[in-house]
């Protein structure tokens, strides 16, 4: 599996700390409180369309913002003219996802890094496509509407990624059977789901499976066989390949280099955020 720049429909900036109350930048926004970093009592984090002024919740919060670019984004109307930043609250799987994000991003700054950096962002833009296309609340939809059927497929395919995740694990996980799943053809599901999220079912399908195999390796005991049965790979040295072409080392020596990395790390403590629109 590539997993050259070219193939990433999020690539990932870099991560701030503004110290200024108000701030806007050229590119998308994923922001909480600094002191929310270990998410265990956080309830809501935002994401900002580029150049669309924000403020901290108080002038001296301390405010991660997460900047990256996503083409697949840009091409959504409404999300582009929002005025206000959309907030979502958070789950158990986003909060892992941001859990995620800044281990990686203490790491070194080495393309692999911020790859899964990017990886873990576009999985998190799923996320929220998934919360504000369910129409639990009412900030602007993400989809834009050139044809009366676009907001249908879009959801379609926001489902498709919710039954990717959740049958992972089934090593014979195919494209007709995901095509299937939201009622559409092969090769039209494969052409919308390129089409809106800019990468195809089978490479998102093998990113979540290497990105899960990964932070399996890191943070448990299990086997490398027994990881490739829980992430629906059969066989262990494909598995051992794709790590080693996203991390430049083996599944062992990835085990042990992070657990000692995360030795060095210590979690701070949380609060909750509520961001606002500068008026």
């Amino acid at each position: 599996m590539s997993m050259s720049n070219e193939s990433l429909p999020v690539n990932f900036i870099e991560i701030n700390f503004p110290n200024s109350s108000e701030w806007s930048s050229s590119h998308f926004q994923i922001v909480w409180e600094s002191g929310m970093e270990n998410m265990q009592d956080s309830t809501s984090i935002a994401m900002v369309r580029p150049d669309l002024p924000i403020a901290k919740p108080t002038p001296h919060a301390s405010v991660i913002s997460i900047l990256f670019e996503a083409d697949f984004l840009t091409k959504q109307k409404n999300l582009m003219n929002a005025k206000m930043p959309l907030e979502m609250p958070l789950n158990g799987y986003s909060k892992t996802i941001l859990s995620q994000i800044l281990e990686y991003g203490k790491q070194s700054s080495s393309n692999s890094w911020k790859k899964r950096i990017a990886c873990a962002i576009f999985s998190l833009t799923i996320e929220f496509l998934d919360f504000f296309s369910s129409g639990q609340q009412s900030p602007p939809s993400l989809f834009s509407k050139p044809k009366g059927t676009e907001p249908k497929e879009a959801k379609a395919i926001i489902y498709a990624t919710r039954y990717i995740r959740n049958h992972m694990a089934n090593p014979d996980l195919s494209l007709d059977e995901l095509a299937q799943a939201i009622g559409y053809n092969p090769n039209y599901f494969c052409q919308e789901f390129s089409r809106i999220l800019s990468v195809s079912p089978i490479r998102y399908l093998n990113k979540l499976r290497l990105d899960r195999a990964m932070r399996l390796l890191e943070h448990s005991d299990h086997s490398v066989r027994t990881i490739c049965n829980m992430v629906g790979i059969r066989n262990p040295s494909r598995l051992a390949s794709m790590v080693k072409l996203a991390s430049g080392m083996n599944p062992l020596v990835l085990r042990r280099t992070k657990k000692l990395q995360n030795l060095m790390y210590n979690q701070p403590t949380n609060t909750s955020i509520s961001f606002k629109k500068v008026h």
